[in-house]
Protein backbone atom coordinates (compact mmCIF):
# COMPACT_ATOMS: atom_id res chain seq x y z
CA UNK A 1 0.00 0.00 0.00
CA UNK A 2 1.35 3.38 -1.04
CA UNK A 3 0.77 5.33 2.16
CA UNK A 4 1.99 2.58 4.47
CA UNK A 5 5.27 2.27 2.62
CA UNK A 6 5.65 6.01 2.10
CA UNK A 7 5.08 6.60 5.80
CA UNK A 8 8.07 4.36 6.50
CA UNK A 9 10.30 6.09 3.96
CA UNK A 10 9.67 9.77 4.74
CA UNK A 11 11.98 11.55 7.18
CA UNK A 12 9.80 12.89 10.02
CA UNK A 13 12.42 15.18 11.58
CA UNK A 14 10.86 18.26 9.97
CA UNK A 15 7.77 17.90 12.16
CA UNK A 16 8.42 19.53 15.55
CA UNK A 17 5.29 18.20 17.19
CA UNK A 18 6.62 18.73 20.72
CA UNK A 19 7.08 22.46 20.15
CA UNK A 20 3.84 24.32 21.08
CA UNK A 21 4.75 27.42 19.04
CA UNK A 22 5.56 25.37 15.96
CA UNK A 23 2.31 23.47 16.27
CA UNK A 24 0.32 26.68 16.76
CA UNK A 25 1.82 28.23 13.62
CA UNK A 26 1.27 25.00 11.72
CA UNK A 27 -2.44 24.91 12.64
CA UNK A 28 -2.81 28.54 11.56
CA UNK A 29 -1.19 27.78 8.21
CA UNK A 30 -3.49 24.80 7.75
CA UNK A 31 -6.52 27.08 8.05
CA UNK A 32 -5.12 29.26 5.24
CA UNK A 33 -4.76 26.20 3.04
CA UNK A 34 -8.19 24.80 3.87
CA UNK A 35 -9.81 28.14 3.03
CA UNK A 36 -8.17 28.02 -0.40
CA UNK A 37 -9.10 24.37 -0.99
CA UNK A 38 -12.75 24.93 -0.07
CA UNK A 39 -13.07 28.15 -2.06
CA UNK A 40 -12.10 26.33 -5.26
CA UNK A 41 -13.37 22.82 -4.48
CA UNK A 42 -9.84 21.43 -4.79
CA UNK A 43 -9.92 18.78 -2.07
CA UNK A 44 -12.91 16.78 -0.92
CA UNK A 45 -13.66 16.46 2.82
CA UNK A 46 -12.09 13.01 3.18
CA UNK A 47 -8.84 14.29 1.67
CA UNK A 48 -8.79 17.38 3.90
CA UNK A 49 -9.32 15.18 6.95
CA UNK A 50 -6.61 12.74 5.90
CA UNK A 51 -3.95 15.27 4.97
CA UNK A 52 -4.53 17.37 8.09
CA UNK A 53 -3.02 14.55 10.16
CA UNK A 54 0.00 14.38 7.85
CA UNK A 55 0.37 18.16 7.82
CA UNK A 56 0.43 18.40 11.62
CA UNK A 57 2.16 15.16 12.63
CA UNK A 58 3.98 13.73 9.60
CA UNK A 59 1.95 10.52 9.77
CA UNK A 60 0.42 9.09 6.61
CA UNK A 61 -2.24 6.90 8.14
CA UNK A 62 -2.98 3.35 7.10
CA UNK A 63 -6.21 3.76 5.12
CA UNK A 64 -7.39 0.24 5.96
CA UNK A 65 -7.11 0.98 9.64
CA UNK A 66 -8.96 4.32 9.51
CA UNK A 67 -11.61 3.07 7.11
CA UNK A 68 -11.40 5.68 4.36
CA UNK A 69 -9.08 6.77 1.57
CA UNK A 70 -8.35 10.33 0.39
CA UNK A 71 -9.75 10.88 -3.10
CA UNK A 72 -6.84 13.09 -4.20
CA UNK A 73 -3.46 11.35 -4.05
CA UNK A 74 -0.30 12.57 -5.76
CA UNK A 75 3.29 13.62 -5.15
CA UNK A 76 2.43 17.32 -5.31
CA UNK A 77 0.14 17.13 -2.27
CA UNK A 78 2.69 15.18 -0.23
CA UNK A 79 5.24 17.91 -1.05
CA UNK A 80 2.84 20.76 -0.40
CA UNK A 81 2.01 19.53 3.10
CA UNK A 82 5.63 18.92 4.10
CA UNK A 83 7.04 21.44 6.63
CA UNK A 84 10.40 21.91 4.89
CA UNK A 85 9.69 23.92 1.74
CA UNK A 86 13.24 24.15 0.40
CA UNK A 87 14.08 22.79 -3.04
CA UNK A 88 16.41 20.18 -1.57
CA UNK A 89 13.78 18.87 0.87
CA UNK A 90 10.96 18.89 -1.66
CA UNK A 91 13.06 17.01 -4.22
CA UNK A 92 13.71 14.32 -1.65
CA UNK A 93 9.99 14.06 -0.90
CA UNK A 94 9.14 13.95 -4.62
CA UNK A 95 11.71 11.26 -5.40
CA UNK A 96 10.71 9.22 -2.36
CA UNK A 97 7.09 9.33 -3.46
CA UNK A 98 7.95 8.36 -7.04
CA UNK A 99 10.11 5.41 -6.01
CA UNK A 100 7.39 4.21 -3.66
CA UNK A 101 4.56 4.78 -6.12
CA UNK A 102 6.19 2.79 -8.91
CA UNK A 103 9.42 1.08 -7.75
CA UNK A 104 10.19 -0.50 -11.13
CA UNK A 105 9.76 2.64 -13.21
CA UNK A 106 12.45 5.11 -14.18
CA UNK A 107 11.70 8.47 -12.57
CA UNK A 108 9.58 10.50 -12.75
CA UNK A 109 6.47 8.68 -11.64
CA UNK A 110 3.38 8.85 -13.80
CA UNK A 111 0.88 10.02 -11.21
CA UNK A 112 -1.35 13.01 -11.83
CA UNK A 113 0.77 15.66 -10.06
CA UNK A 114 1.19 17.87 -13.14
CA UNK A 115 -2.49 17.66 -14.09
CA UNK A 116 -3.54 18.39 -10.51
CA UNK A 117 -1.09 21.29 -10.28
CA UNK A 118 -2.29 22.88 -13.53
CA UNK A 119 -6.01 22.49 -12.86
CA UNK A 120 -6.02 23.46 -9.19
CA UNK A 121 -2.96 25.59 -8.46
CA UNK A 122 -1.91 27.36 -11.67
CA UNK A 123 -5.51 28.18 -12.45
CA UNK A 124 -6.13 30.11 -9.23
CA UNK A 125 -2.80 31.93 -8.93
CA UNK A 126 -4.46 35.24 -8.04
CA UNK A 127 -6.01 33.75 -4.90
CA UNK A 128 -2.96 32.02 -3.47
CA UNK A 129 -1.45 34.28 -0.84
CA UNK A 130 0.27 32.02 1.65
CA UNK A 131 -0.46 28.81 -0.24
CA UNK A 132 2.95 28.02 -1.70
CA UNK A 133 4.86 30.66 0.23
CA UNK A 134 6.61 32.21 -2.76
CA UNK A 135 8.00 28.83 -3.83
CA UNK A 136 6.18 28.70 -7.16
CA UNK A 137 9.37 28.37 -9.19
CA UNK A 138 10.62 25.52 -6.99
CA UNK A 139 7.47 23.48 -7.56
CA UNK A 140 7.68 24.07 -11.31
CA UNK A 141 11.33 22.96 -11.39
CA UNK A 142 10.53 19.75 -9.54
CA UNK A 143 7.32 18.85 -11.37
CA UNK A 144 8.34 19.79 -14.92
CA UNK A 145 12.07 19.16 -14.59
CA UNK A 146 15.11 21.43 -14.59
CA UNK A 147 17.14 19.78 -17.34
CA UNK A 148 16.11 18.94 -20.88
CA UNK A 149 16.46 15.26 -20.06
CA UNK A 150 14.05 15.55 -17.12
CA UNK A 151 11.61 17.63 -19.14
CA UNK A 152 11.56 15.15 -22.00
CA UNK A 153 10.65 12.38 -19.56
CA UNK A 154 7.76 14.45 -18.27
CA UNK A 155 6.58 15.24 -21.78
CA UNK A 156 4.17 12.34 -21.51
CA UNK A 157 2.01 14.94 -19.77
CA UNK A 158 2.42 17.47 -22.56
CA UNK A 159 -0.42 19.31 -24.20
CA UNK A 160 -0.36 20.67 -27.73
CA UNK A 161 -1.83 23.91 -26.38
CA UNK A 162 0.99 24.51 -23.88
CA UNK A 163 3.07 26.72 -26.17
CA UNK A 164 0.16 28.93 -27.31
CA UNK A 165 -0.93 29.18 -23.66
CA UNK A 166 2.62 30.17 -22.70
CA UNK A 167 2.66 33.01 -25.22
CA UNK A 168 -0.80 34.19 -24.21
CA UNK A 169 -0.09 34.23 -20.47
CA UNK A 170 3.36 35.77 -20.71
CA UNK A 171 2.35 38.52 -23.15
CA UNK A 172 -0.13 39.62 -20.47
CA UNK A 173 2.37 39.19 -17.64
CA UNK A 174 4.87 41.60 -19.22
CA UNK A 175 2.33 44.26 -20.25
CA UNK A 176 -0.51 44.23 -17.74
CA UNK A 177 0.21 45.16 -14.13
CA UNK A 178 -3.04 43.49 -13.08
CA UNK A 179 -1.78 40.10 -14.22
CA UNK A 180 -0.50 38.26 -11.17
CA UNK A 181 3.29 38.49 -10.88
CA UNK A 182 3.54 34.79 -9.95
CA UNK A 183 2.05 33.57 -13.23
CA UNK A 184 3.38 30.02 -13.39
CA UNK A 185 4.13 30.02 -17.08
CA UNK A 186 7.23 32.15 -16.53
CA UNK A 187 8.77 29.16 -14.71
CA UNK A 188 8.07 26.51 -17.36
CA UNK A 189 9.25 28.27 -20.52
CA UNK A 190 11.77 25.55 -21.42
CA UNK A 191 9.21 22.79 -20.92
CA UNK A 192 6.57 24.52 -23.06
CA UNK A 193 9.01 24.92 -25.95
CA UNK A 194 9.50 21.15 -25.93
CA UNK A 195 5.75 20.66 -26.49
CA UNK A 196 5.44 22.79 -29.65
CA UNK A 197 3.16 21.16 -32.20
CA UNK A 198 3.54 22.90 -35.60
CA UNK A 199 -0.03 22.09 -36.65
CA UNK A 200 -1.34 23.84 -33.52
CA UNK A 201 0.27 27.14 -34.55
CA UNK A 202 -2.21 27.49 -37.39
CA UNK A 203 -5.30 26.39 -35.52
CA UNK A 204 -8.27 28.52 -34.36
CA UNK A 205 -7.55 31.60 -32.24
CA UNK A 206 -3.87 30.71 -32.05
CA UNK A 207 -3.45 31.58 -35.73
CA UNK A 208 -4.75 35.08 -34.99
CA UNK A 209 -3.31 35.78 -31.54
CA UNK A 210 0.14 34.16 -31.70
CA UNK A 211 1.64 36.65 -34.22
CA UNK A 212 0.50 39.55 -31.99
CA UNK A 213 2.05 37.94 -28.92
CA UNK A 214 5.33 37.21 -30.69
CA UNK A 215 5.45 40.83 -31.85
CA UNK A 216 5.23 41.95 -28.21
CA UNK A 217 8.21 39.76 -27.28
CA UNK A 218 10.21 40.91 -30.32
CA UNK A 219 9.53 44.63 -29.88
CA UNK A 220 9.15 44.93 -26.13
CA UNK A 221 11.62 47.84 -26.13
CA UNK A 222 8.88 49.93 -27.77
CA UNK A 223 6.54 49.25 -24.85
CA UNK A 224 8.54 48.77 -21.63
CA UNK A 225 5.47 49.68 -19.50
CA UNK A 226 7.06 49.16 -16.07
CA UNK A 227 10.28 51.08 -16.70
CA UNK A 228 9.47 54.14 -14.61
CA UNK A 229 6.64 52.82 -12.46
CA UNK A 230 7.40 49.40 -10.99
CA UNK A 231 11.10 48.40 -10.61
CA UNK A 232 10.32 44.85 -9.42
CA UNK A 233 7.89 44.20 -12.25
CA UNK A 234 10.29 45.85 -14.72
CA UNK A 235 13.09 43.45 -13.76
CA UNK A 236 10.91 40.32 -13.84
CA UNK A 237 9.32 41.31 -17.18
CA UNK A 238 12.66 41.76 -18.87
CA UNK A 239 13.87 38.46 -17.45
CA UNK A 240 10.92 36.76 -19.17
CA UNK A 241 11.39 38.69 -22.42
CA UNK A 242 15.10 37.88 -22.66
CA UNK A 243 14.43 34.21 -21.94
CA UNK A 244 11.74 34.05 -24.64
CA UNK A 245 13.89 35.86 -27.20
CA UNK A 246 16.77 33.45 -26.61
CA UNK A 247 14.45 30.47 -27.07
CA UNK A 248 12.84 31.95 -30.19
CA UNK A 249 16.22 32.64 -31.77
CA UNK A 250 17.09 28.94 -31.51
CA UNK A 251 17.74 27.20 -34.82
CA UNK A 252 15.95 24.05 -33.68
CA UNK A 253 12.50 25.64 -33.81
CA UNK A 254 9.91 24.31 -36.28
CA UNK A 255 10.03 26.20 -39.58
CA UNK A 256 6.50 27.49 -39.06
CA UNK A 257 7.51 29.20 -35.83
CA UNK A 258 10.76 30.54 -37.29
CA UNK A 259 8.73 32.27 -39.98
CA UNK A 260 6.29 33.79 -37.50
CA UNK A 261 9.15 34.98 -35.29
CA UNK A 262 10.98 36.61 -38.23
CA UNK A 263 7.78 38.42 -39.24
CA UNK A 264 7.15 39.55 -35.66
CA UNK A 265 10.46 41.40 -35.47
CA UNK A 266 9.40 43.80 -38.23
CA UNK A 267 6.13 44.85 -36.61
CA UNK A 268 5.29 47.89 -34.51
CA UNK A 269 3.40 47.24 -31.30
CA UNK A 270 1.28 49.33 -28.94
CA UNK A 271 -0.45 48.60 -25.67
CA UNK A 272 -4.19 48.11 -25.71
Amino acid sequence: MLFVELNKQLDKSAWHTQDPQWLKARKKHWQTLVKFFKAHNILRPDSIKYYQTYFLTGELQNTQEIGYFPREVNAFLVMMFHPEQTKESLKIVFNTYCKTYHPQKVLPCCDDSIDFFEKNIMLFVEDQEGVLGGNESIYCDILYGETKEEQLKRRAHKSKTKFPALCSRLSKLITDENTHRFSYYQYIIDFCFLTIAPDELEFGRTKIELPKQLAIFANYDQLDPFKDSNPERYESAWKVVNKLRAKLDNEDLPEELKTLWAQAQNQEVTLG
